[in-house]
């Protein structure tokens, strides 16, 4: 299993211009917001992921914690851990340090702007990528624009295709939200809802034949993007 939306490719084994026009997040006030998730899968807590947002001098840092454990009985048949934090400013990804436990198997990632590019030191080895470079780990809503993304957990780089799929409702907390529905396809495949501030309200995917579900815990307090209607 893999962070955040990595953690679909591991369980799992083109927007338009527009669909969602996103505020830089160092624009939004200081202080901190989390988005908490309980992980489902088949009907059962396996486990949690937050991502903690810290905005400060006109940086971003992106703290995030995943821990998941299949467990049968008091015996764990799965354990994956990661941990990983971003420094954004601009826009654009400064840094990134993440450590993975994917079940025993242990992985680090590194990245670094420098001179306008992403140096990437991970398990896909050492590479660049553009500047404009979003991680896969959601809690941006321009990651539906993106077309390859940085996976934290090996380093490695993702293809993908994600497309609007429909204007629904979510229940969070015990209270209805209107949330836009997304569906990627390519090197992940699972759908992923955002609130109408921008808010990351979840992902869906099936993971070793098992539907797998975020489920956020409370409605973020989150306005970073504004999500406009068809």
């Amino acid at each position: 299993m893999r962070a955040a939306l990595c953690a679909a490719a591991v369980l799992a084994a083109g927007v338009t211009a527009g669909a969602v026009q996103a505020k830089s997040p160092e624009t939004l006030p200081q202080g901190t917001s989390t988005y908490a998730f309980d992980i489902v899968r088949d009907g059962k807590p396996i486990g949690t992921h937050e991502v903690t947002l810290t905005r400060r001098d006109g940086r971003v840092i992106v703290d995030v914690d995943v821990d998941i454990r299949v467990k049968l009985g008091f015996l764990t048949l799965f354990k994956y851990e990661h941990e990983n934090r971003e420094i954004w400013e601009n826009g654009r990804l400064v840094s990134l340090e993440a450590k993975t436990n994917d079940d025993g198997t242990r992985y680090e990632v590194l990245a670094r702007a420098v001179d306008g590019v992403l140096q990437v030191e991970g398990s896909g080895g050492s590479y660049e990528m553009p500047g404009d470079t979003m991680t896969a780990t959601y809690w941006n809503p321009m990651t539906v624009s993106m077309d390859r993304m940085l996976d934290t957990a090996k380093g490695k780089v993702l293809e993908i295709d994600t497309a609007h799929v429909e204007v629904g409702t979510l229940d969070i907390a015990g209270r209805p939200v209107t949330v836009r529905q997304f569906r990627t396809e390519g090197d992940l495949q699972l759908d992923s809802w955002y609130g109408p501030g921008g808010e990351w309200l979840g992902i869906a995917f099936v993971g070793r034949g098992k539907p797998v579900r975020y489920v956020p815990r409370e409605l973020p307090s989150i306005q970073q993007a504004q999500v406009p209607a068809e």
